[in-house]
């Protein structure tokens, strides 16, 4: 799907149906910001919080974990950007998560009467990166697009250290949070029927001992021939990479 043009400019109100902003994805409600909770949560008016989808932001310190590089200018990016404007809501598909957040594309409009699609918005200044899950995966192209030109001129977040590409064979297994990885294939175990995490397969790479959890919608990895360079992005945690969809990994050309 592609972002349409805007030929009359967005309206939003709480009494007047917006014009359309997406090719296909339907507009939910509008609401003015009050709050926002990081880099990719906000709250409206009305109490609804709302956790914008398809990117992820750095996390702020929460109890024992410790801030995230680059977490508060991250949640300040966001503030300028939303903060006391009113927004539409667009959903791409599951509205709702566990903890009742709205999933949602958002649409603000500037100081100078312009249009803002804050997901793309924060991808584009580097305050956030690309983490896509089946059910809300609308608009990938656009987000990836926004976020390679980011972390090609090393803006925001990929100034930092920690945010730069490492290979697989880098990586330990005490190190927690999103990585961006390169790494040679070399077999993928299918799991026990018994698993209870649904995996399609756990992957191994060359010279690392981090498991690669394959997900179902990103299963071609398993089949792949011996010694393919891939490109991986997921969740690190206790050793175990997660792959969770299929626009996480790409082959590198020979």
């Amino acid at each position: 799907m592609r972002v349409l043009s805007i030929i009359t400019g967005l309206l939003l109100c709480s009494t007047c149906a917006p014009a359309p902003y997406f090719a296909t994805v339907e507009p939910g409600e509008t609401g003015r910001v009050v709050r926002i909770a990081d880099g990719d949560t906000l709250y409206l008016h009305t109490g609804q919080s709302v956790r914008l989808a398809g990117i992820e932001a750095p996390s702020l310190a929460y109890r024992a974990r410790a801030a995230a590089p680059f977490s508060d200018q991250s949640k300040r990016m966001l503030e300028d950007l939303a903060q006391g404007r009113d927004i539409q809501l667009y959903y791409p598909g599951l509205t709702r998560d566990r903890y009742q957040r709205a999933l949602a594309h958002a649409v603000t409009i500037d100081e100078k009467g312009a249009p803002v699609w804050l997901n793309q918005a924060m991808l584009e200044r580097g305050g956030a990166w690309v983490r896509l899950y089946p059910d809300t995966d609308a608009e990938a192209e656009a987000l990836f697009r926004a976020e390679a030109a980011a972390r090609s001129a090393g803006l925001g977040l990929w100034g930092e250290s920690e945010y730069s590409n490492t290979e697989m064979a880098d990586l330990t297994e005490t190190q927690t949070g999103f990585v961006l990885v390169t790494g040679t294939f070399v077999a993928g175990a299918r799991p026990n029927l018994t698993d209870p995490l649904g995996a399609a397969c756990i992957a191994r790479f060359q010279n690392s001992s981090i498991r690669v959890f394959v997900a179902p919608e990103a299963a071609e990895i398993c089949s792949l021939p011996a010694q393919t360079r891939l490109h991986l992005r997921g969740w690190l945690r206790a050793g175990l990479l997660r792959i969770s969809h299929h626009g996480h990994w790409w082959r590198i050309a020979d």
